[in-house]
């Protein structure tokens, strides 16, 4: 078992007796944690991508001879990504490690990966990377100056579309 103190004794025998060779308690090293099963990255509303106002959740994944709990860390990133600390269009969000994410407006248009580290038995750290989820998108936004005239056979409408379609950026 990882941490335990063992000692050892070796016997060498013959015919004529035996002599005994003991080794002092010394603890296991352990191991590097592993990871079975890569943490995913889930929108908690329930939306195929991403939206404004949405929160978004990394899981832990499954881990192997880790100790403790995880970390994580969330990034932004202007394209797809299954590595995003070693993407080099992805930057890395101060202060976003918690589990959870709420996508803000600046959002728009961006993709967002997590890693999730855990630490081994022997003290090292090991990093997961979740698949990145996007890009987000936004519901559009209301058109404006909508005029109405009425007409012999009907209305005339006139309006200015929205600036933000809730589409691609």
């Amino acid at each position: 078992t990882n941490g335990v103190m063992y000692g050892f004794s070796v016997v060498a025998s013959n015919e004529f007796g035996s002599s005994t060779a003991n080794t002092e308690a010394t603890p296991s090293a352990g191991l590097p944690a592993s990871i079975d099963i890569a943490p995913v990255i889930t929108d908690l509303e329930g939306s195929p991508v991403p939206l404004v106002g949405d929160e978004l959740s990394v899981s832990d994944g499954e881990w192997s001879s880790s100790s403790g709990p995880v970390t994580y860390q969330w990034y932004s990133c202007s394209a797809p990504s299954t590595d995003p600390a070693a993407d080099a269009h992805c930057s890395l969000i101060a202060g976003a490690t918690s589990s959870s994410y709420f996508v803000t407006s600046g959002d728009f248009g961006k993709y967002f990966a997590a890693t999730v580290s855990a630490t081994g038995t022997d003290g090292s750290t090991t990093t997961a990377a979740a698949a990145s989820i996007g890009p987000v998108k936004d519901v559009p936004h209301a058109p404006t100056n909508v005029v109405g005239s009425p007409r012999p056979n009907g209305t005339h409408l006139t309006w200015t579309a929205p600036t933000n379609t809730g589409g691609s950026p």
